[in-house]
Order: C-alpha cells, then sequence, then structure tokens
C-alpha cells in the first residue's frame, strides 16, 4: 500500500475543510454585518417643500437647513393667520406638527380666540406676513420674522413680531419641540441672549412657567376618564 501517499492526500483534504469552514465563518460574518448597517440606516430623500423652488435632503434624523426653514415658515403661517371660521382647523392642524409637550398649551391659546366674544362676534382676525427667515443650527431653532395684524371691526393693530420654534427631526419627520412669539424684529438668538443677560433669565423664567403648565396640561387630560376624552 502507498501509506505515504495516503497520508499526504487525507491531510490535505482535512487542511482544505478546515479552510472551507474558515471561509464560510468568514463570509457569514460579513454578511451579517452587512445585513445590519442595511437595516440601521434609513434612506436619505431629496423633495421641495412649501415655500422652496430647489430640492433639499431630508434623512432620518437630519434634514437640510433650508428644509427646517420652510417648515418653520409653514408652521409659522399656519399658527398666525386665524379667523373664528377656521381657529378649529388650525389647532388640528397642528396637532401633526407640534410634539404632544406642548400641543396642548398651544391648541388652548389658539382656541381662546374662538371664545372671545370681541373676536368672535366683530369679525375678528390675525394675520401674519412673513419676511425673513433665520436659523440657528447650534440651537436647531429658526425664527420667522414678520408683520402681525390683529383686526377686528373697530380696531386694526399691525406690530412686529418673532416666531421662534424649536425644530427636531425624528423618525425622517419634522417636529416642533418648542414655539414662542414675541415683539420686535429682532430675533433671540445665542448671540441675542449672551448680550442681553437680564432678559435671558427672564426667558428662561417663562420657559420653566410654560413647561409646567405644558405638563399640568398633560397629567389632567391622561387622568380623565376614556368617554370623557373621547368627547
Amino acid at each position: 500500500m502507498k501509506l505515504p501517499l495516503l497520508t499526504t492526500s487525507w491531510e490535505g483534504a482535512n487542511t482544505l475543510a478546515a479552510t472551507m469552514v474558515l471561509s464560510n465563518v468568514i463570509l457569514a460574518t460579513l454578511l451579517s454585518v452587512s445585513l445590519v448597517n442595511n437595516f440601521s440606516q434609513h434612506e436619505t430623500t431629496r423633495l421641495v417643500p412649501p415655500y422652496l423652488d430647489k430640492a433639499v435632503s431630508v434623512g432620518w434624523n437630519t434634514a437640510d437647513t433650508e428644509y427646517l426653514e420652510s417648515i418653520g415658515m409653514y408652521v409659522a403661517t399656519l399658527a398666525a393667520n386665524v379667523t373664528p371660521k377656521n381657529v378649529n382647523f388650525v389647532a388640528d392642524r397642528l396637532s401633526q406638527l407640534l410634539t404632544p409637550r406642548i400641543y396642548q398649551n398651544v391648541r388652548q391659546q389658539i382656541l381662546a380666540l374662538a371664545q372671545d366674544p370681541v373676536f368672535n362676534s366683530n369679525g375678528g382676525s390675525v394675520r401674519f406676513e412673513a419676511s425673513q427667515v433665520v436659523s440657528e443650527k447650534e440651537t436647531q431653532k429658526v425664527f420667522v420674522i414678520g408683520q402681525m395684524t390683529t383686526q377686528t371691526i373697530s380696531a386694526r393693530e399691525t406690530k412686529s413680531v418673532v416666531i421662534e420654534m424649536k425644530i427636531i427631526m425624528e423618525n425622517g419627520r419634522p417636529w416642533i419641540a418648542s414655539m414662542d412669539h414675541y415683539d420686535g424684529a429682532e430675533p433671540r438668538t445665542l448671540s441675542w441672549l449672551e448680550k442681553n443677560p437680564s432678559k435671558t433669565l427672564e426667558i428662561q423664567k417663562r420657559q420653566v412657567e410654560a413647561a409646567n403648565a405644558a405638563a399640568r396640561n398633560q397629567a389632567a387630560q391622561s387622568s380623565q376618564p376614556t368617554s370623557e376624552v373621547a368627547q
């Protein structure tokens, strides 16, 4: 018998088998890594939203500045153009854009106009015309600057207003995480806050009060029976 030749062939077969097993393990590992990456990464969409004339990129948790500014413009125009006839429509539409933490508080402020007898019975309206949009990447804030006109049959008032919003991206869609408005034409950016420390404390206090009010509203809503909430 040719034992040396047989032994050599057997050892070669074992070596080949071990190599095949190792290569299969490596290929399986690479395939697993590829699948994990594919499932964890989300497609970036390019679209042309309202108030823009060019395509922008929108990812799962990020978006181009131009896109966020267009969302801010849309929300400001929607929330600040109110009449007795459209107030409920505006409040309902905002529910799709505002986070639950702040929605109830903003909704109450808007619906309060409908319950104002002077505004409701005298053909009242609030109209906002934007003239400039400023964004701040560090704070994720968008500032929409413009003229707000409040009008009834007997009176009309126009003033400069800044509508300030913090816009975040979650699961591929924008959310308004905070919303405020104040008189003037100067947005309260980080540089503005640094130059006005006394105003900063006042703003922080008001934000805490608004956050507490929103928390109380949310707690009150969750404590109501299901039948009452449905009504």
